[in-house]
């Protein structure tokens, strides 16, 4: 959806007061109408200070409101018949500008009651301001009268030239006084400045207006007509394209009428299912309205359009009767008189929204006769009248055939066992008028009675079966079957006619015939799955998919079985090398030979190096904290971020102090995962900083210690009484203030936490914790809404509310310390997430355990338990939560897919072989 934008100006110049009480040089006017395009200059120099101190003529005025206005080329290319009586006065140049004004009077410049335009006369105040109003839009005679436009301009903002009615301008007048009618709203519904009307309507380019200091706002979105343009159809027209979710509603009076809509751009059609009565209706788009009348259905035009009568059944005499909005009225209540004028035969017509005669079986009618129409509808007063000559009914005499379009979207080959493919035919009767194909023309059975007027033969049946044929909207389609070549034979029996389509090549369906990779294209590790691409092509050499069927073997056994390399995706190879080293790799397809490629593979990544330590670096005296091993951050030999460095690598991590003080106790290396550092309270002063070292221990080379891993950190032991200040910190998102849990959750798992912790020296302190989990340093925590309730000290509770957000602070000697604000949201919860979810307990997802391999999250970070999402679905409790499943299986691989019932969430898992790997 496009975003229209409006201009506002806030030029860096006079305020337009000044305009009015001091004369100001506008050169910095003069230059801003000189970048958007409306000031030239009448040479190379442009807008220089002695151009805009000339007196503008007449002629000039027009020629800068017409490039105002987006005219001045139309003006210069105009060739118009009529012009005003004093042109000659001008030089050539001004003669097709002078006769577009005279061709345009909606433009304002009508010239003098004598006819005359005065072009090289000075323009004086009063005459551009009248010209600035109508180009806001205002109408003189309407809005204003001429002797009172100074006292008008006025009061819509025009005040430039105010001191200056009778006064000659200057270019330099001119200048100042478009700048404050471009910042000047217009009178559209939009509500916008002539600067944004002349941007939206292209007469300006943006980037001009911006160049020339002129900013962006946006447009507002209104309705700027609406009107009945069925007898049950209304057409809103907006200021801006629709929005997703504008909410519409028409009505007639306070009754709602119920209507379908459809959006194109910035139009809105409604449609409702009766036509609309007669009266005054209200629309309204997100709060904008407008009323229109809707008028009752009536007859504007009554016509007859055929010239002849075929000497057949059911023949339409061509009689047609519209309405107000151009659209087809019934003719069932119009007179109407049919007669033969050669034998005075009076048909009985079928009437509805056309009229129908039986010529060949209600009369003795023969061609050459003519048949008289009148029709005459009363209630309009309508007629139409006019005489048919009666021809030979048209027959089916000769034929073209043309080129195929296989059937499907974007296909331009023809293949094998496809239906419905189109061949273009067109038959033409014995006048060399276009008929419409129908069924009834051919004849496949019996090639021999010639019931039909034409008969289809093919070459070869086995490519395209001469029977299986059809005609669809008139158009003749076909079905190929075998791959080969085939033509079609048309022939016309009683025309002597044969027509013979060019030969027909049906294909083979594409099927992969070959790949190529150059294998992977980033560095390979060992005991890594390292993803690249694989290129396909069917045996056509267009590009094919490539899933499965990829085999390798290579010089050197680095992977292992080969079965470890598999297609992890349409096009993508997954390789897992079990060692390092180099090889060149063999791969196949189906067997066959495709190509080589070759592959280093370096040593499997083992951590190397300490970069980092997420832990508090000063800490309030007698507290402790736990540094986890997930807490340290390490690189591999290759300098690459680990992820889990101390998951089955063989490696561990020590952390010592440099030096034994009472500032800390700690315990005595690696323990269970952690290093435990206590804060000693000490006997005098515990403050300092004591330096900790982190360094890598090889759990495979007898707990060798990796001294170049070594990384330093130092923290610091802070007495309580020197803690400066606090900070808060709340558990991440918005939380949840309803009571509805329908799908496993449970309360407490939309609680949230605070965490309270000091500073010092510009440092996070961890502070000592009370039995609720507070600091001992702090009085309470509480909520300023109390909706949300703080329980146990530091756990923040929801109870039902429709607040938006709360203060959460913490206090200390009755004074807030650190507060925090929290998000609310009374929204049930709905799945926003699902999440492929490996479980190693799981052997086999043969039967589809969603509940297994997904999960399932809502817009609060809580996980949603599959069986009730699923029951919701059955009992119809919350539509917005069911779910789709279903799976499909192509080769060793099952994939099975959960898909939200809106289409908005989907995931896909992909199992060979009983191993559950996520999908890529």
């Amino acid at each position: 959806m496009k975003t229209r934008k409006l201009l506002a100006i806030m030029l860096a110049i006079a305020v337009l007061a000044s305009f009015i009480s001091v004369p100001v040089f506008a050169e910095g006017e003069g230059t801003a109408l000189e970048t958007l395009g409306i000031l030239i200059g009448p040479d190379e120099d442009g807008v220089t200070p002695e151009y805009l101190a000339t007196i503008a003529t007449r002629a000039q005025a027009a020629l800068i409101d017409l490039r105002l206005e987006g005219n001045e080329a139309a003006a210069l290319a105009f060739d118009g018949e009529e012009t005003f009586t004093d042109a000659a006065d001008a030089t050539e140049f001004w003669q097709p500008i002078l006769e577009f004004l005279k061709a345009t009077p909606a433009s304002g410049w009508n010239g003098y009651e004598d006819g005359s335009f005065a072009p090289n006369a000075p323009i004086t105040g009063m005459e551009f301001t009248k010209i600035l109003l109508v180009s806001l839009g205002y109408v003189e005679g309407v809005d204003f009268m001429y002797a009172d436009v100074m006292d008008f301009a006025a009061t819509v903002g025009l005040i430039a030239l105010a001191e200056k009615a009778d006064a000659d301008l200057t270019v330099e007048d001119l200048a100042v006084a478009i700048i404050e009618a471009l910042g000047t709203k217009t009178t559209a519904a939009t509500d916008v400045t002539l600067l944004t009307q002349l941007v939206l309507d292209g007469v300006i380019d943006e980037a001009d207006a911006l160049a020339a200091g002129f900013v962006i706002d946006v447009e507002a979105f209104v309705i700027v007509d609406a009107y009945a343009s069925s007898v049950n159809e209304v057409t809103v027209e907006m200021s801006t394209d629709v929005p997703a979710g504008a909410v519409v509603t028409l009505k007639k009076g306070t009754a709602a009428y119920s209507v379908s809509e459809a959006v194109v751009g910035d139009t809105i059609t409604l449609t409702a299912l009766f036509n609309l009565p007669a009266g005054t209706y209200t629309v309204t788009v997100d709060g904008s309205s407008a009323d229109f009348e809707v008028m009752a259905q009536y007859a504007v035009e009554l016509v007859l359009t055929a010239d002849t009568v075929f000497l057949d059944i059911n023949q339409d005499l061509g009689v047609s009767m519209f309405d107000q909005y151009g659209e087809l009225m019934s003719l069932s209540g119009t007179n109407y008189s049919v007669f033969n004028q050669n034998d005075g035969y009076v048909y009985d017509p079928d009437v509805d929204d056309a009229i129908e005669i039986d010529v060949e079986d209600d009369s003795a009618a023969e061609a050459g006769d003519v048949i008289f129409v009148f029709v005459y509808d009363p209630v309009s007063m309508l007629t139409v009248s006019g005489e048919l000559p009666v021809i030979a009914a048209p027959v089916v005499t000769t034929l073209t055939v043309g080129a195929v379009t296989p059937s499907g979207t974007d296909v331009t080959t023809l293949f094998q066992d496809t239906d419905d493919n189109v061949l273009a035919v067109t038959v033409y009767d014995q006048y060399g008028d276009a008929m419409t194909l129908t069924d009834s023309l051919f004849d496949t059975q019996i090639p021999s009675l010639y019931d039909a007027e034409i008969q289809v033969l093919s070459s070869n049946g086995n490519v395209i079966d001469a029977e299986n044929w059809d005609v669809i909207g008139g158009v003749f389609t076909f079905d190929a079957d075998d791959p080969g070549m085939a033509l079609f034979t048309f022939i016309i029996p009683a025309q002597a006619f044969i027509a013979t389509s060019e030969m027909i090549t049906v294909y083979a369906t594409p099927a992969l015939a070959t790949i190529q990779t150059a294998g992977p294209d980033e560095a390979v590790y060992a005991d890594e799955e390292t993803d690249f691409a694989v290129t396909g092509f069917d045996q056509y050499g267009d590009p094919f998919d490539v899933a499965a069927g990829v085999t390798f073997t290579s010089t050197v056994q680095l992977f292992g079985d080969p079965s470890t390399i598999e297609n992890s995706a349409a096009n993508v190879i997954s390789l897992t090398a079990d060692m390092d080293g180099t090889a060149t790799v063999y791969y196949f397809l189906g067997g066959i030979f495709q190509g080589t490629f070759d592959v280093t593979v370096n040593e499997a990544a083992y951590p190397f190096q300490i970069t980092g330590v997420d832990a508090f670096m000063a800490m309030e005296e007698g507290t402790n904290q736990e540094i986890l091993s997930e807490d340290i951050e390490v690189i591999d030999q290759y300098g690459r971020v680990m992820t889990a460095p101390f998951d089955g690598t063989g490696f561990t991590w020590n952390a010592m102090s440099a030096a034994a003080t009472d500032l800390f106790s700690t315990s005595p290396g690696w323990v269970d995962g952690y290093l435990w550092v206590g804060a000693d309270t000490g006997t005098t002063d515990a403050t300092g900083s004591e330096t900790f070292v982190a360094k890598l221990i090889d759990l495979n080379d007898g707990y060798k210690v990796m001294t170049e891993s070594a990384f330093s950190f130092a923290i610091t032991n802070v007495e309580t009484e020197d803690v400066e200040g606090f900070e808060m910190a709340l558990t991440a998102g918005t939380m949840y203030t309803g009571a509805t849990f329908d799908f496993g959750q449970t309360a407490d798992e939309y609680y949230k936490y605070v965490t309270v912790t000091g500073t010092y020296g510009g440092v996070k302190v961890l502070l000592n914790l009370d039995s609720n989990g507070v600091p001992e340093l702090i009085d309470v925590i509480t909520s300023t809404n109390d909706h949300v309730e703080v329980m146990s000290g530091d756990i923040l509770v929801p109870t039902t509310a429709d607040d938006t957000t709360t203060n959460i602070k913490a206090w200390r000697n009755g004074v807030a310390v650190a507060n925090a604000d929290q998000d609310l949201s009374k929204v049930d919860p709905d799945c926003v997430v699902i999440t492929a979810e490996a479980d190693d307990s799981v052997d086999t997802v043969d039967t589809g355990d969603y509940a297994v391999m997904f999960t399932y999250t809502d817009q609060y970070g809580v996980d949603l338990d599959y069986a009730l999402l699923q029951a919701s679905r059955a009992s119809g409790v919350d539509p917005t939560v069911y779910f789709f499943t279903s799976n499909d299986t192509v080769g060793d691989y099952t994939y099975y897919y959960v898909v939200k019932w809106d289409g908005s969430l989907s995931e896909v898992y992909v199992d060979k072989d009983t191993t559950l790997t996520p999908a890529p």
